[in-house]
């Protein structure tokens, strides 16, 4: 298990990097404005802290993400997170232009 917690920390840690955001500023989307707020986002992307789905939910949607990408096993590239956040911001683009 702690295996898995280290891989969903290290997806959480690339597309925070990915988008630009430090650890301190996607706690604070989350709800996390408390003094150890970059703590608690350091402690989930190093395996040392189990996130609840509450958290999960509040990280996803703070990083502009579905929360399955979270669970992706395989070992995603910058490259590929790139490519695959840009899809994402375009079918989400194409779902509001079609409503």
């Amino acid at each position: 298990m702690e295996d898995k917690m280290k891989k969903l920390g290290n997806r959480i840690r690339l597309i925070r990097q990915t988008k630009g955001m430090s650890q301190e500023t996607l706690a604070n989307m989350c709800g996390n404005n408390s003094d150890n707020a970059r703590s608690w986002i350091s402690k989930i992307e190093s395996g040392k802290r189990n996130p609840n789905m509450e958290d999960l939910y509040k990280i996803a949607d703070a990083l502009g993400v579905e929360l399955s990408i979270l669970f992706i096993e395989s070992e995603p590239t910058p490259d590929y997170l790139d490519r695959a956040l840009k899809y994402m911001v375009l079918f989400e683009q194409q779902r509001e232009s079609a409503q």
